[in-house]
């Protein structure tokens, strides 16, 4: 019977969501676009040419560059905010067909310095030299696409929100580029073209007047230097707002088409636990991913048996002494459109509480006026679902469910109201609903206010006797100026407040904090110094402390593109509902840098000193180390390590004694066979030692351990065609719990995207 309801119950659902899509594209026909602010500085004109006038190339050796206007002045906006470029750079744009081709030429004296190494696709980071355009095709000055190329012709793409001034690296967009190095009669330097279909945009129907955008040069060599097309701030709270239009051709063509990609995935697992025969499980998993662009701003996505295993491994995290549940990036393409909507300060959805979608149809709109998402799948669970608390976050046992998911913002002069609602109901009829609004109110260049509420409803008999309400709400001032920072917010979440399809870690409490940073700018040897206070209150309704913080600090940024940051700490922690309110001093510090071609980058946080023992309700000492390395020793290689580790000791009577030490280590190496080709091997170590003795109250092991080896090829022709051809092998041992788990697993994953 319960099938039966079910099944009954998704043909509402798929109606309300075709209602509610209906609804709000009317009404965003009957509101006009917000007033964007006056530009600073001329429109450039984006020229016309016959299709195919290009060939992608990266060498800008064609009749039609010659004839497209020119940028070529560029301000420095690190490490220092100038007027004018160390560099000479020059910009092109054109439409080609139904094509936006974008040229772009950077003039180096030292062109052995260029920094042009082989990474993957979303690897362009700051540690190379690199062309980055960030387009507003919408005309809300909100939300932007940024396509990026580095020296080598490697690619970067994903979404920018300005209100925010988040960057996600996630969605993949369709286009092309390539690089190439000249020494001419002009100069010397490198090159680039982008080749960007009319169909990768988010772009209204019919397509506006204008577009907005930004552009950067960005190159690293004592430090990094980056230039713009218009003057920016060293620091800035919003970008798009002031960034420079682009006049579009009359016979500017629209962008409609479809795709369809069917997938099957291979695979031979063989599962192996000490004390039982092994299963040998073969697989063959065929699904289909398909996107129709209705019109240039409405977007349907479906898709069906996705498979998203075995491609990408979560970076570790400590996870041994912690309360509340950890969060991790969406990689997923489905869930990858339009994921920039739901970022908000509560988060009310979080897709990858989707653990084994069936299927999923989404529709995404975006205008000048409104944009939203509507989103119906049906999940076969097997993950958990986060039950939340004021101390620590539960967990439950995640059953199938079907869930619609709707999020849509109306955008006015200034400010933006958005709404946002939630339907997740399982295989036994638990049900969880949440709804509620939020804005984001611009109050100068520098300045922006966000506020947010929610509420819910559940049903679970397991986690409360009968159906309960709870609530939610936020709000946070920023301003972020050349001289001063400020951040001012709070939060109130209710006891009963739940949200499945999102990630909520804590309920049953209230906070209140605020951040003040004074800066300097070219202040000695540092582009940038600072000095910081930071407080922080949190506590249940009922009146029980759960934290007290006073953080001071500085930071600072220095040659090879340094960032250093001291912070001393003093903390107040509650861990359980009886226990006491411990004080905890430590220091905390962070390091930051590029420093050189073959150690790109680097990344290290230090906490030391007094520190919580979560499971045992004590103050001990220790540290916690987090940090990132990215080695480059040969062109086409590149080896990035992720390294955590920490430890706690408690005094007793025999003095102190160690009682926690857990350590992960993932190293990720790359060889690229060419821009489209690589072999990826990843080794992850982890292992978690505890002394037993000195846990009073709870059984534990003395011992567990983890091992992942995985090897993959990777072969990508553009988006249109990818194929993984891999192996792996994971290990879990816990000596004391007689558990020694052996899994090993082969496959094979095609794709191939007919376009229309």
């Amino acid at each position: 019977m319960q099938s039966i309801v079910l099944r009954r119950a998704r043909a509402p659902g798929a109606f309300v969501l075709v209602l509610w899509a209906a609804a709000h594209g009317a009404w965003a026909q009957t509101n006009s676009a917000p007033v964007a602010p006056a530009a600073t500085t001329a429109a450039y004109q984006l020229g016309h040419a016959p299709a195919r006038a290009i060939r992608v190339d990266g060498k800008l050796d064609e009749d039609a560059w010659r004839a497209a206007p020119v940028i070529d002045h560029f301000s420095e906006n690190l490490p220092l905010a100038r007027s004018t470029s160390r560099h000479r750079t020059e910009l092109r744009m054109l439409v080609s067909g139904h094509d936006l081709h974008v040229g772009m030429k950077s003039y180096d004296d030292d062109p052995d310095a260029i920094r042009a190494p082989l990474v993957r696709r979303d690897g362009v980071l700051g540690d190379q030299d690199f062309f980055a355009l960030y387009l507003d095709s919408v005309g809300t000055r909100t939300f932007g696409q940024f396509f990026r190329i580095n020296a080598r012709g490697v690619l970067s793409d994903g979404s920018w929100n300005d209100q925010i001034g988040s960057e996600d690296f996630s969605p993949d967009f369709e286009y092309e580029g390539a690089a190439a190095r000249f020494d001419d009669a002009t100069g010397r330097g490198w090159s680039a073209e982008m080749r960007i279909p009319l169909t990768s945009l988010r772009m209204p129907d019919p397509p506006p007047k204008e577009w907005t955008f930004i552009f950067f040069n960005s190159w690293t060599r004592d430090t990094r230097y980056r230039v713009a097309n218009v003057p920016l701030p060293r620091d800035w709270s919003c970008m798009l707002c002031i960034a420079q239009a682009i006049t579009l051709p009359p016979d500017m063509p629209h962008a409609t088409g479809w795709s369809v990609t069917p997938q099957a995935t291979f695979s031979r697992q063989k599962d192996r636990d000490a004390g039982a025969p092994s299963a040998t499980d073969r697989r063959i998993r065929a699904g289909v991913d398909a996107k129709w662009r209705i019109t240039g701003d409405t977007i349907i996505d479906a898709t069906f048996n996705p498979d998203f295993s075995q491609i990408e491994i979560d970076a570790p995290q400590l996870a041994a002494n912690t309360q509340f549940a950890l969060f991790f990036p969406e990689k997923r393409p489905f869930f990858l459109e339009g994921a920039d909507l739901f970022d908000m300060p509560l988060r009310a959805v979080y897709t990858r509480s989707f653990t084994d979608p069936k299927w999923g149809t989404r529709i995404t709109r975006r205008a000048a006026q409104r944009d939203f998402t509507l989103l119906a799948a049906h999940d076969e669970g097997g993950g958990f679902t986060l039950l939340p608390g004021a101390y620590a976050t539960s967990f439950a046992e995640q059953r199938g469910a079907d869930t619609l998911l709707a999020r849509g913002r109306q955008h006015y002069d200034g400010f933006t109201l958005g709404e946002v609602a939630t339907w997740r109901r399982d295989d036994q009829g638990r049900t969880n609903i949440v709804a509620g609004g939020d804005t984001v109110v611009r109050l100068d260049n520098d300045s922006r206010l966000r506020a947010q509420a929610l509420g819910s409803y559940t049903r679970d008999r397991d986690w409360r006797p009968g159906a309960v309400s709870g609530s939610a709400a936020s709000v946070e001032y920023a301003h972020l100026g050349p001289a001063w920072e400020v951040n001012v917010g709070g939060e109130a979440l209710s006891a009963n407040f739940r949200a499945d399809q999102g990630f909520i870690a804590q309920n049953d409490y209230h906070r209140a904090s605020a951040n003040v940073a004074r800066k300097w700018q070219d202040f000695g040897s540092w582009s940038e110094a600072a000095v910081f206070v930071n407080a922080e209150h949190k506590r249940t309704p009922a009146g029980a402390t759960l934290l007290n913080a006073l953080r001071l600090g500085a930071f600072g940024n220095t040659a090879r593109n340094t960032w250093l940051t001291v912070e001393p700490r003093y903390e107040e922690v509650r861990v359980t509902e009886r226990g006491a309110l411990h004080p905890v001093r430590y220091v905390h510090l962070h390091i930051e840098s590029t420093p050189f071609p073959w150690l790109s980058y680097l990344a290290w946080d230090v906490d030391t000193g007094e520190r919580v023992d979560v499971a045992n309700d004590r103050v001990g000492r220790g540290t916690a180390i987090t940090g990132t390395t990215r080695m480059r020793f040969f062109e086409r290689t590149e080896l990035d390590l992720r390294s955590n580790w920490q430890w706690i000791a408690a005094s007793t009577p025999a003095g102190r004694r160690r009682v926690l030490t857990e350590r992960t280590l993932q190293a990720t190496g790359v060889f690229h066979i060419d821009a489209r080709n690589n072999v990826r091997i990843i080794a992850q170590d982890g292992s978690t030692s505890r002394n037993p003795a000195l846990y009073a109250d709870t059984a534990v092991s003395a011992k567990t351990r983890s091992r992942v080896f995985s090897l993959v090829y990777a072969f990508r022709a553009g988006l249109q065609m990818s194929v993984y051809v891999g192996a792996s092998t994971a290990r879990d041992r816990d000596t004391d719990g007689g558990v020694d788990r052996r899994v090993q697993e082969a496959f094979v994953k095609v794709a191939y995207t007919f376009l229309g």
